[in-house]
Formats: structure tokens, C-alpha cells, sequence
């Protein structure tokens, strides 16, 4: 068990840089309108970000810069867990 949660460890702390977008990425992340994980249209107060794996470098898709900072927090919320048990 000691031997999986070490493997986890070192995955999760991986911070790869996103991959560069193919034209097509490109093209639907520019035409995108809502982010995908809140459903909430992108804006000023709400920009658009590029959601990535921080372990593989892939692109996941356009995501508004709130649940960004979310996701990155329970990454790192993930991280500092396994850092005590």
C-alpha cells in the first residue's frame, strides 16, 4: 500500500506545461462560449482559461479562470493530503 500511495505522489506532483493546441483545439477553444465545468458564460469578471493536465501536458478544454483556480486547489488540497497519511 506504502509502495501506491509513493507512486501517486510523484505523479501527482508533476506540473507538465500544456501541450501546444492543434488548429482544431485552437479553433473550438476561441469559439467556445461556456466554461465547461460550471456551465457559466465566460466575460470579464469570468475570463476564459485553457484547462490542462498538469501530469500529461493535454489540453482538456476551455474552463473559466474561477473553476481553474478550483481545480488547481483540489489538486493541491490532493497533494497535501497524501503528504500525511
Amino acid at each position: 500500500m506504502r509502495r501506491e500511495e509513493e507512486r501517486i505522489k510523484v505523479i501527482l506532483s508533476q506540473n507538465v506545461e500544456m501541450d501546444q493546441l492543434t488548429p482544431e483545439q485552437q479553433m473550438k477553444h476561441e469559439e467556445a462560449r461556456t466554461c465547461i465545468t460550471c456551465n457559466n458564460e465566460f466575460s470579464l469578471d469570468r475570463p476564459k482559461t485553457k484547462h490542462h493536465c498538469h501530469v500529461t501536458g493535454r489540453y482538456i478544454g476551455p474552463v473559466c479562470q474561477s473553476c481553474n483556480l478550483q481545480l488547481l486547489l483540489n489538486l493541491l488540497t490532493s497533494l497535501f493530503l497524501l503528504q500525511f497519511t
